[in-house]
């Protein structure tokens, strides 16, 4: 199935890493940042998305429409953490929940000593490690790597997305600034600058691609670069900080019951889950305690409350059809793991090298 991410998980993380900074070093050693954040997400709308231009639709909103309420909620947060919560345990979540690719990854950044290491890096990351006879303790981020990675905006719609509200680069604001100055202006052909005479054509429009060709591309490769490497950011927040969605595993659960007793046909599952999960409550966690515990919660209470939305979200999708959507981020890079993974055995020549026991290899190879 593919991914679907809760584009609201970004904007909440980033607001309590603020809201932390704040506090005294006292206060600070006495919280846990990620209690806070899963305390904020469970009373926050979730926005899950299917798609690139979906996920920063919904990320977009999260911090236009809910940016004053993710505030309140996080500040609320801190003070209930600091006075206890009934799920919290010392316990952490089972490895199993975390270390999938991304969490796969995140571990390997630990390896490395690398803060922006992507899939994309790992190969060379390891060949240096071989050629230093095992040694990272002098790796640097490399210019030649594939940190930030430049890739076409594609303007599409999903289920999940909300069209009232559409990313736009700030390019596309920046076009629209220079064409208000050229109308204000009011500029005419014979009212050009003279310096410029030889090399910008007499229309508006042609002074207006003349311009974009240095001033508007850079920008654009700059805000294509932030969302590259905010995606990057997005993509290993659950294994650095150790969170989950049980009612992601509860929808699942629900899509695979349906589907085994009826013939749905071609359906895109992981929208059927983003439009399911996007209509019932949040059930973060951050230990293993917890995650028992709501999960019993809500398979006794909520079982067919999820089975109804799940059945709703079917509908939908098939309403919709087949769209061609841009992969959201976390379909991108675990592509990126599957090509790493098959370079390093050949790097490494083992060929039982998988996204389960890589983390052990490398570290017996560096150690």
């Amino acid at each position: 199935m593919a991914r679907f991410v809760n584009a609201i998980e970004h904007p909440v993380v980033k607001e309590v890493r603020l809201q932390l900074e704040e506090l005294s070093p006292f206060a600070k050693q006495q919280i846990k940042l990620v209690e806070v954040v899963a305390y904020s997400l469970n009373r926050l709308p979730t926005m899950y998305a299917t798609s690139r231009q979906g996920y920063f639709n919904q990320h977009d909103r999260a911090i236009t429409a809910f940016g004053s309420q993710i505030v309140e909620v996080v500040r609320r947060g801190f003070q209930i953490v600091q006075t206890g919560d009934p799920l919290h345990d010392v316990t952490p979540l089972p490895q199993k929940l975390l270390m999938n690719e991304a969490g796969t990854l995140y571990a390997l950044r630990q390896i490395f000593r690398r803060r922006l290491l992507r899939w994309k890096d790992v190969p060379n990351a390891v060949r240096a490690a071989m050629v230093r006879g095992g040694k990272v303790s002098h790796f640097v981020e490399d210019a030649q790597d594939t940190v930030l990675q430049i890739a076409p905006v594609h303007v599409h719609k999903d289920v999940n997305s909300h069209p009232e509200k559409s990313y736009r680069p700030r390019s596309h604001q920046t076009t629209q600034d220079i064409k208000s100055y050229l109308q204000r202006a009011n500029l005419k052909p014979s009212q050009k600058p003279k310096n410029l005479a030889n090399e910008i054509p007499n229309s508006q429009e042609s002074i207006l691609d003349a311009v974009e060709s240095d001033w508007v591309k850079e920008i654009r490769e700059k805000d294509l670069s932030v969302m590259d490497a905010q995606e990057l950011e997005s993509y290993t927040l659950r294994a650095e900080l150790g969170y989950t969605n049980v009612m992601e595993n509860l929808v699942i659960m629900g899509i695979q019951k349906i589907a085994a007793t009826a013939d749905l046909g071609e359906v895109n599952f992981a929208e059927v889950a983003a439009y399911a999960l996007n209509r019932l409550p949040p059930m973060y966690t951050t230990s293993e305690r917890g995650f028992k515990l709501l999960s019993q919660k809500g398979l006794a209470e909520a079982s067919r409350e999820i089975l109804s939305k799940v059945r709703n979200g079917i509908l939908k999708v098939h309403e919709y059809g087949d769209r061609p959507l841009s992969p959201i981020h976390f379909d991108r890079f675990n592509q990126e793991s599957e090509e790493a993974i098959m370079a390093l055995r050949i790097i490494l020549n083992r060929q039982d090298i998988t996204i389960v026991n890589v983390v052990d290899i490398i570290k017996n190879l560096i150690s």
